[in-house]
């Protein structure tokens, strides 16, 4: 199925409904996938792209997300259908680890005894679904049937109860957010004070964490600060005690936002503490949703139309255009003042340092040891613009063989192992690698790699990896012109 709209037809304004758009394209998209036989959003071309063969046809959490966009759109008969199809596919198991959770596809069987969290269901479901049923309540309550608000309250209570205890920890900050919300929304609303005072238990310890560093565990990670600044925008419109805390973290994130993005390269700044890619063009983030529906700015998203990395994700639009009306302060302009550099204290002991020119960035950071995704942890990036295109490079970490990154005279990421564990040091990047000396490589004609021996490239897919051996006395030195 292709997309209805391509990127130079895009526009998009704050529907005075609470839509992402009144009659807007991104809409006509997401109606587009609408299912009518089966109540549910067929999964995009793309969506959920990295499962291969298993990604299913059609979607359950985003159904639950296409409704609160059909409501704000009017589309009550509609919007009745998919919630009641969401509602009927949760699962009601009290005692099982799964109870209270989604499948992510219709095609989904029942978790049975053997069920692996991750493999057989998705935990965080319960938080992404829950809370779009809350807001759904919240805001189309007297436009419903009263038996399906009442069942959106006993589902949402179900999400809540059901959440195992000690799963999520005040570090995993996107689902800690969204349940700490949920549980003291269910609490207000059924009268159940005893989840309300389990959900200001949850805040507290975000929030001890947050003031420790002035940052989210999940810093900088262009998809999870898009839940983050949702959930954040969630607590400010909240009662006390969630709504000064949580615009105190909707400003600081805000804040970092505004400082990392760079609006000439139309990137992030590294490092990142989750990343599912390097290159906001690439792929579908939350970030750039959050961009293009603030600002109708598709410059932070690929060309909408054909296969979309996550184009799943673009049915959380809905959830962005919410937030954006109850945002504390204004989604900020972009920072135009070059050069700019920045540090940042995280949590875990971890640093972390940004330097933003004209036309190249570099991220670094160090002391990342444990407590990270370490697939998505981005210790080191280079973004910089060559031949007329943005080209990235980033600095790979394992358990095995942590990485500590540092910037060195504004222009040199210097990478270096931790420790005599042996293994690789990785760094990878979709620029044009060349050989261009002994333990010295060049990635097209603005940056140099070297090392203290020899360098290995091979070629994966569009992108180059470069290892080399990894030794506590070793560092390779990324130098950018």
């Amino acid at each position: 199925m292709e997309s209805v709209f391509h990127e130079a037809s895009i526009r998009l304004g704050p529907a005075t409904n609470g839509g992402v758009g009144g009659g807007d394209d991104l809409w006509a998209w997401t109606r587009d996938h609408w299912d009518p036989m089966r109540a549910l959003v067929a999964n995009p071309p793309g969506g959920y792209i990295e499962l291969g063969p298993f990604a299913g046809k059609h979607l359950i959490r985003e159904t639950a997300w296409f409704a609160l966009d059909a409501l704000a759109h009017d589309e009550i008969e509609i919007a009745v259908d998919a919630i009641r199809t969401v509602l009927g596919r949760q699962y009601k198991r009290p005692g099982k680890p799964w109870h209270g959770t989604f499948p992510i596809f219709d095609h989904d069987p029942e978790p049975g005894d053997d069920a692996i969290m991750w493999l057989s269901y998705d935990p965080n479901w319960r938080q992404f679904v829950g809370v779009t049923l809350a807001l759904i309540v919240d805001s189309y309550a007297e436009r419903l049937p009263g038996n399906v608000v009442a069942e959106c309250e006993a589902a949402a209570l179900r999400c809540v109860e059901g959440e195992p205890p000690g799963r999520i920890v005040a570090s995993y900050s996107n689902p800690a957010l969204m349940h700490a919300w949920l549980a003291d929304w269910v609490g207000r609303r059924l009268g159940r004070p005893d989840l309300q005072a389990q959900s200001w238990v949850l805040a507290a310890e975000i929030m001890a964490r947050f003031d420790a560093t002035g940052t989210l565990y999940e810093f900088n990670s262009p998809t999870y600060d898009g839940v983050n600044l949702m959930a954040a925008t969630l607590w400010a419109a909240s009662d006390p005690p969630l709504r000064a805390a949580g615009e105190r973290l909707v400003i600081a994130l805000l804040d970092s936002l505004q400082f990392l993005y760079h609006p000439l390269l139309h990137n992030l700044c590294g490092p990142f503490s989750r990343a599912y890619g390097m290159d906001l063009s690439s792929r579908i983030t939350l970030y750039g949703l959050w961009r293009l529906v603030a600002r109708s700015d598709p410059s932070t998203l690929p060309p909408l139309n054909g296969v979309i990395d996550h184009s799943h994700d673009l049915f959380f639009a809905p959830l962005v255009a919410w937030a954006l009306g109850r945002l504390p302060q204004a989604f900020p302009p972009d920072c135009q003042v070059f050069p700019r550099q920045r540090s940042f204290d995280l949590n875990g002991g971890r640093r972390a340092r940004a330097v933003l020119d004209t036309d190249v960035m570099i991220g670094a950071e160090r002391g990342g040891r444990e407590g990270l995704v370490w697939d998505q942890y981005v210790p080191g990036s280079v973004h910089w613009r060559d031949d007329g295109r943005v080209h990235w490079l980033r600095v790979h970490a394992q358990p095995a063989c942590p990485i500590d990154c540092d910037i060195v005279d504004g222009a040199t990421l210097l990478v270096t192992p931790v420790g005599d564990a042996g293994g690789a040091a990785i760094v990878s990047t979709n620029g044009r690698v060349e050989h261009a000396g002994a333990e010295c490589l060049a990635v097209g004609s603005r940056v140099i790699i070297r090392g203290r021996r020899q360098l290995d490239v091979r070629p994966v897919g569009d992108i180059t990896v470069v290892t080399g051996d990894h030794r506590s006395d070793d560092s390779i030195i990324i130098a950018i012109d």
